[in-house]
């Protein structure tokens, strides 16, 4: 691997804000759901603050564009020279994938695209994945001489070094200051700087340099911070109706950060579309910008807040010119939302948490008792048998349930065990998986669905989605349906796709 000290655009002013948000908490709460705040910043073309986020996706050959991944809309790029200058530089021809953090703004020549990304902090681009194979994953380093990676997950510091047994170290604290973000815990730590570095045996370019230290042991590397999209749980349909006008006005908030307003007048079968694209102003808001009428180009804006299951906007600009929408506002009501509402989740908060969860091998006391007891009222001699586990709050009550994969594998995978979170009941056995395990945004009967890996054995490759029927999760996930396009991953588990013959022994 090789580094170069000259660091990527806005990455002070990244770590400016960091700075600003923790110190020494007495207990802090530690959490890699999303990546590191940035700060706001104010489109010249629009009215409101953009809250920049991450962008997965398809970058072109000469990075003029972007396309989100499982997504057929295209963005503009726009990069700074040195970064077009680094993407040239790498080898091989094509695309590459990108995970890039930035906001959308329309300009005037977009061209075909319905709204530019404007590029504020650089995490990786690849060209050893092809398309978004790549997985969603939490903050992880990782260098050679030797081989070793690092992961944060799950309020732990998750260190694999070659030769040594993988250990888990709790965080006690997450510091940052103008130059570094550092990730501290006993006996270990991991220190991120904003500087390019290249992993020249897989052509990559990454967007942090990593510095490490497990016990007495110093590590140099490469490093990229979490890759998801926080503000996914905006996307969904809403819609209102003026019982004066009898206008229905429908606002669609894709997942791919596009977005169309429709407006239907009562008795009438014709609709007016407009085309453009979301983002969140704030944790309580989204802006909403229309960029295209009937193939005409426009600038609609609108900034609606969250009350409830309903998005409410008091004002809107056309063309820069400001509107007042009435007492009351232009009000929509969910009526497709990602995230999941009161009605269907079980007490407790409806969102998944969300990151990558790597396998925990060491050994716990509590988690190897009920895995004996369970294989043991099976008349089955436990000693022997080898696994990995993790924990994971699969219904939203704040028990995370426990979740071993066992050594007991076939061709087609391995055999997964959950039980309750609250008692470690026993509560489902599935065979055939496969890590890594995602996460769905969605529910059934108050549980998170499941994503699982399948292929071989006459079963429709791809991820097939596992529903929580009240009482269990299917047995075999290769007769499951096939996973939709529409299924957005919240969460990663096993996300080191390791294998539980690597895991601890009973």
């Amino acid at each position: 691997m090789q580094w170069n000290a000259i660091a990527p655009a806005s990455s002070l002013i990244l770590l400016s804000v960091l700075a600003g948000c923790s110190s020494n908490p007495p207990e802090p709460e530690i959490t890699d759901s999303a990546p590191p705040a940035l700060p706001a910043i104010k489109s010249v073309t629009t009215q409101y603050d953009a809250k920049p986020f991450m962008l997965r996706g398809v970058v072109s050959a000469n990075g003029s564009a972007i396309q989100p991944c499982n997504s057929t809309t295209s963005y503009g790029l726009q990069l700074s020279p040195d970064l077009q200058q680094r993407i040239a530089a790498l080898n091989g021809t094509g695309s590459f994938y990108g995970e890039l953090a930035g906001y959308l703004s329309p300009t005037v020549s977009a061209g075909n695209y319905p709204a530019q990304f404007v590029v504020t902090q650089f995490n990786q681009v690849s060209t050893e994945h092809k398309g978004c194979d790549a997985p969603v994953r939490g903050t992880l380093a990782f260098g050679n001489e030797p081989f070793w990676d690092i992961a944060i997950a799950d309020n732990n510091l998750v260190a694999n070094v070659v030769g040594r047994d993988p250990i888990t170290y709790p965080l006690q604290n997450v510091r940052t200051d103008a130059l570094a973000i550092n990730y501290i815990a006993q006996d270990a730590t991991l220190t991120l700087t904003p500087e390019w570095c290249n992993d020249t045996m897989a052509d990559n370019l990454y967007g942090w340099q990593a510095a490490a230290i497990i016990g007495d042991q110093s590590l140099t590397g490469c490093a990229v911070v979490s890759n998801f999209d926080p503000s996914q749980p905006w996307q969904g349909q809403y819609q209102g109706t003026d019982a004066a006008s009898g206008l229905t006005t429908t606002v669609t908030l894709n997942a791919d950060h596009s977005a169309t307003t429709t407006y239907r007048q009562r008795n009438s079968r014709s609709v007016v579309t407009e085309k453009g694209f979301w983002q969140a102003h704030s944790d309580n808001t989204v802006q909403v910008v229309m960029t295209q009428n009937a193939g005409r180009q426009l600038l609609a804006e609108r900034l609606f807040s969250r009350e409830g299951d309903r998005l409410i906007a008091r004002e809107e600009y056309i063309n820069k010119t400001r509107h007042d929408l009435g007492r009351s506002g232009l009000q929509l009501t969910a009526v497709n939302a990602a995230a999941p509402t009161t009605e269907t989740a079980v007490a407790g908060t409806t969102q998944p948490t969300m990151g990558e969860f790597p396998a925990r091998r060491d050994r716990d006391p509590q988690v190897e008792k009920v895995l004996r007891d369970y294989i043991s009222s099976h008349r089955t001699d436990p000693t022997g048998t080898q696994y990995q586990w993790l924990t994971y709050d699969l219904n939203n009550d704040g028990s995370p349930e426990l979740l071993a994969m066992m050594d007991w594998c076939g061709t087609g995978g391995c055999t997964l065990l959950i039980f309750d979170g609250r008692n470690y009941r026993f509560n489902s056995r599935i065979t055939l998986a496969r890590a890594p395990i995602s996460v769905g945004y969605n529910q059934s009967e108050g549980w998170q669905n499941l994503l699982f890996p399948v292929s071989g054995g006459g079963a429709q490759a791809g991820d097939h989605l596992l529903q929580f029927n009240g009482i269990s999760y299917p047995h075999n996930p290769s007769t499951a349906p096939r996973a939709s396009g529409d299924e957005q991953t919240a969460a990663v588990l096993f996300s080191d796709g390791a294998s539980p013959q690597q895991g601890h022994t009973l």
